[in-house]
């Protein structure tokens, strides 16, 4: 009787692993000697029997959760100063682009249109670039301000 549970019980604990590893980017291949491992920069490991695939998991997990305090030891983890300075970059050059497209069609369109015939003019494409830009620019300005705060309250202590 117990040998059946333990067989049972490779299965649950085989597919366990697999998800854990899943979740941090790794890809099982079940094959014929056991298990093919392909690590999410580039690495293989080959793993002939559930032990030695759950004692691998473990370390992935140890490593992970390594990595994950160290991070966040460093203050990487919770940097809202540098997300806000992305998403201020990223508004600026989606507002520009937006712009110029805007001024690109209504310049096209007025070359194009004879003396006396209509033309585009894209206003909501210009508008909408504009204040996108505007509001990136801000969230730009903010954070350099706060971060320069911030930093100068470390400084004091």
């Amino acid at each position: 009787m117990q040998h059946d549970k333990d067989r049972d019980a490779v299965p649950e604990q085989v597919e366990r692993c697999v998800v854990v590893l899943q979740r941090n980017g790794y890809v099982v291949k079940e094959r014929r000697y056991g298990w093919l491992v392909m690590e999410p920069l580039g690495g293989r490991q080959r793993i002939a029997s559930a032990d030695d695939l759950t004692a691998y998991t473990a370390r992935v997990v140890r490593k992970v959760e390594q990595s994950a305090s160290r991070c966040e030891a460093q203050g990487a983890a919770a940097d809202d100063h540098a997300v806000e300075s992305v998403a201020g970059t990223s508004n600026m050059t989606y507002g520009a682009i937006c712009a110029i497209v805007g001024l690109i069609i209504t310049a096209v369109t007025y070359e194009a249109a004879g003396e006396g015939e209509t033309y585009v003019v894209a206003y909501g494409a210009i508008a909408s670039g504009v204040v996108l830009f505007v509001a990136g620019l801000f969230q730009r300005l903010t954070h350099k301000k706060s971060a320069g705060r911030g930093s100068g309250r470390a400084n004091r202590r």
